[in-house]
């Protein structure tokens, strides 16, 4: 079977995404700060009780941390003018900074830094943790930290070695989800983010992908050799990829629990990006 996906961008999505999809959120009312923590609290308590079983978990607390979040964006994001089309959505960042208070990590690494949006999410989420960004290219970087260690190349080339800490890694590269799997769990890497992660309904979005995604990976269903096409209208491109069984065979193997993280877009008007968080096996 081929996947067909001849999905039109719709019109207000495009307008989202080019024009200013970093809205800042200082301007959301008590109500509807409320609203959100409601709705990630939710969340966020259907992970595995391995993640949330040292806090307990509660509105009030979802509530200070996403005030948190609103003081630090609207104070200092805006300021640094880090919100340019590619950087990481408003929705996305406040997840980011939602699983770094909840996780705490002791060593956080991101894979496909580009002005720093992420970078400056994490830091100031969880400020004692040793922090890497990792990209080949990194001129587009808008916010440098002295505290943050900076790799001009692939995180392949200069592995970590976070030695049972407390770790925390998101991947917004495009890169393979599948040897991204692999490289984290040989790192010892168990908590992973990862952005731009579409299943196949979202691939006209996307021009470049990290196949397999998460949900390919995860999709049983999908045969060795099957193709998966999709158009992507911005480009006017005709694009097709070939699963491979063997390429994928023992990454779910590594996979203790993977879900979707829900969109804020919809209910909140926070522009999200289709991330996937991945716990894996130690």
């Amino acid at each position: 079977m081929t996947y067909r996906n001849r999905a039109e961008v719709v019109e207000s999505e495009l307008a989202a995404y080019s024009a200013d999809t970093f809205r800042s959120i200082s301007p959301l009312g008590s109500a509807m700060a409320e609203r959100i923590a409601r709705e990630t609290l939710v969340f966020l308590r259907s992970l595995a009780p391995a993640l949330t079983a040292e806090k307990s978990l509660s509105e009030p607390l979802l509530l200070d941390w996403i005030r948190e979040f609103q003081e630090f964006k609207s104070c200092e994001y805006d300021r640094l003018r880090l919100g340019v089309a590619g950087s990481t959505l408003t929705g996305s960042l406040l997840w980011l900074w939602l699983f770094c208070r909840l996780l705490e990590p002791e060593v956080y690494a991101e894979c496909g830094v580009f002005v720093g949006s992420s970078l400056f999410t994490a830091r100031h989420a969880c400020k004692v943790a040793e922090i890497h960004g990792f990209a080949p290219n990194l001129t587009n970087l808008a916010f440098r930290d002295g505290s943050i260690f900076l790799h001009a190349c692939d995180w392949s080339l200069e592995p970590l070695g976070i030695h049972g800490k407390r770790a925390l890694c998101c991947f917004d590269d495009h890169i393979d989800c599948a040897q991204r799997i692999r490289e984290a769990h040989a790192m010892g890497f168990r908590n992973l983010i990862f952005d731009d992660c579409p299943d196949i309904g979202g691939f006209h979005r996307y021009r470049f992908i990290g196949l397999p995604t998460v949900p390919l990976i995860l999709d049983q269903k999908l045969a060795d050799g099957e193709s998966v096409d999709w158009y992507h209208p911005p480009s006017k491109k005709n694009l097709i990829n070939t699963f491979r069984a063997d390429h994928v065979a023992g990454v779910r193997e590594v996979i203790d629990f993977a879900t979707s993280i829900p969109s804020l877009e919809s209910k909140f008007g926070l522009v999200t990006h289709e991330q996937w968080f991945v716990r894996l096996k130690s």
